[in-house]
């Protein structure tokens, strides 16, 4: 629930401790949060790089929301309409909001969203920090800016990490939607509430507290557990939020002077991560499709910093690779979330089967209707795409289909009734969720993605 769960947002380390240090405590228990962290296979595979590099840094606001900084995530799925989300965040307490928009957004209608989603909370700001795009950096906003008494201030060119604050913000945004979205990847916008309210009840390692702490000096309810709370008089009140800010001051001064460069280093035989940035997949959005595809394992070390992978026969691609694509996988021995790949069912004539555990996507290929399918206990990247009518002796599969999406296209040679499943033609398999042929990696051509098999 701490760390799963969509609330918890599949946060890291420290963050999925300190939210469960709000109410338990037991031996051990900051190793074994790390280590349940660390083994997490939906962090490893969708969480990107953290990339150190010595900054100058803007100077520190000194109160809640009078110093924002905002960008725009663009060229996202169609979802409710929407492409894009407005990302806004105070520069003091980290409090963010993200608000669903499209790409094609001018400057009057950010500067409308603004109002409708932002001002009402907090106010005008004194100063603004975003890129030099035509939205952000439009003569209608300079002329409002200008005349409300804002400051703006732009990221300089081909270096986002001057607005760094808003580039975190917005690789933590893409990390949440791409471990809860679904695989078409349509229903993100319904995520962003749930996605702000994780973000802004997370503990920043700036601050040293959560939004919610800093601007409402207390925890929100977040749980089913009821909380008993005693609230303070004013003047309590006042001087613990004074105390709050003083904290939060001194933790982003101490924070600012802190650099991490990681150093890794693999032998032969171990399992890593390849970073997918340069293989495009079959989902619609690379900004919320998976960081590393995997798992695949280190066959020889050609160098310090380079490695050779062992990599599906399918899979058309050079199969050495830089240090900086790899990512070491940290194996689940403690909680066996990981379920290892099933053996598969042998038939009376000896042939072995495999168990279909859902279909994915479809599309037509050569004229012909293909499920991608998913294989129980096999990875995403193990997608297979099956003839529609050989998945159609397949009753489970074909009802639970239906059930999930029901207007996918069907083949023809299946027929729905309310009395249950037809099948038109054709000998039925003996197993109601099997196929006769082994999983194969996903990777045909010149891109990646599931392979059709005859």
């Amino acid at each position: 629930m701490h760390h799963d769960n969509p609330i918890a947002g599949h946060q890291g380390q420290a963050r999925t401790l300190e939210l469960i240090s709000r109410r338990y405590y037991w031996p051990a228990m900051k190793q074994q949060v790390n280590r349940f962290v660390e083994t997490c296979e939906i962090c490893q595979r969708s969480k990107g790089h953290k990339q150190y590099a010595p900054q100058k840094p803007l100077p520190i606001p000194q109160k809640p929301w009078e110093d924002i900084a905002y960008d725009l995530i663009v060229k996202l799925p169609k979802s409710q309409g929407m492409n894009s989300i407005l990302v806004v965040i105070d520069r003091f307490s980290q409090q963010a909001h993200f608000i669903p928009c499209l790409e094609s957004t001018n400057a009057e209608e950010v500067a409308d969203l603004f109002i409708k989603e932002v001002w009402k909370l907090h106010g005008l700001p004194k100063t603004t920090v975003s890129d030099r795009g035509p939205t952000f950096n439009s003569q209608l906003l300079k002329a409002l800016y200008a005349k409300l008494g804002i400051n703006p201030k732009f990221s300089t060119a081909f270096h986002p990490e001057t607005n760094g604050i808003t580039e975190r913000t917005n690789q933590w945004l893409e990390g949440f939607l791409r471990s809860f979205c679904n695989y078409r990847q349509d229903d993100w916008v319904r995520w962003l509430p749930i996605a702000e309210f994780c973000h802004n009840n997370q503990v920043n390692s700036a601050t040293g507290k959560t939004a919610f702490e800093t601007i409402y000096g207390l925890h929100p309810r977040w749980d089913l557990i009821d909380l008993e709370v005693i609230a303070p008089n004013a003047a309590d009140m006042a001087d613990s939020m004074q105390e709050i800010w003083d904290e939060v001051i001194a933790s982003m001064e101490f924070r600012r002077s802190k650099e991490n460069t990681p150093k890794c280093e693999y032998k032969i035989g171990d399992k890593v991560w390849l970073v997918g940035q340069n293989i495009t997949t079959r989902q619609p959005s690379k900004k919320l499709d998976n960081k590393r595809l995997g798992l695949f394992v280190i066959s020889k070390k050609i160098s310090s910093h380079v490695y050779r992978l062992e990599l599906p026969k399918t899979m058309r691609t050079h199969n050495v690779f830089h240090i900086n694509l790899l990512t070491p996988f940290t194996e689940d021995k403690d909680f066996h979330r990981r379920q290892a790949r099933p053996p598969p069912i042998v038939t009376e004539e000896g042939e072995e089967e495999y168990e279909v555990d859902h279909v994915v996507a479809w599309e037509q290929w050569k004229n012909s209707l293909c499920y991608q399918i998913r294989w129980k206990g096999y990875d995403p990247i193990e997608d297979t795409m099956e003839r529609a009518e050989k998945i159609a002796e397949l009753p489970q599969i074909m009802e639970d289909l239906l059930k999930s999406h029901p207007k996918a296209p069907l083949p023809k040679n299946y027929k729905h009734s309310k009395k249950g499943y037809k099948r038109v033609g054709g000998k039925p398999s003996n197993f109601t969720t099997s196929l006769g042929k082994p999983p194969m990696s996903g990777f045909s051509g010149e891109h990646s993605g599931p392979i059709l098999r005859s």
